[in-house]
């Protein structure tokens, strides 16, 4: 098995939400901003931070170090298939 960086994660909310891209126009806590404190009592209901989580079909954690831009690394097996995924913190 290999592990090679691909790229980078820019986080501007101290806040990371890994989702499959076709769910987004589905979920109008995430693109209509007169839902937005819906989906922001999702992810810390009354202030309770409980994170990394599921939510909408995806996972969401804090870097806890706040914003910034993070490596992406992808571990593959010998046959070149990727078999995980890493965004260090």
């Amino acid at each position: 098995m290999t592990r090679e960086l691909v790229g980078h994660c820019g986080v501007d909310s101290g806040t990371i939400l890994i989702i499959d891209p076709c769910y987004l126009n589905r979920i109008p806590e995430l693109t209509d901003p007169d839902k937005w404190n819906d989906a922001c009592e999702m992810i810390y209901p009354k202030g309770k931070n409980d994170l990394p989580k599921e939510i909408f079909q995806g996972v969401i954690t804090n870097t806890r170090f706040g914003d910034g831009n993070y490596p992406v690394y992808v571990t593959k097996d010998k046959e070149g298939n990727v078999k995980k995924m890493e965004i260090v913190f």
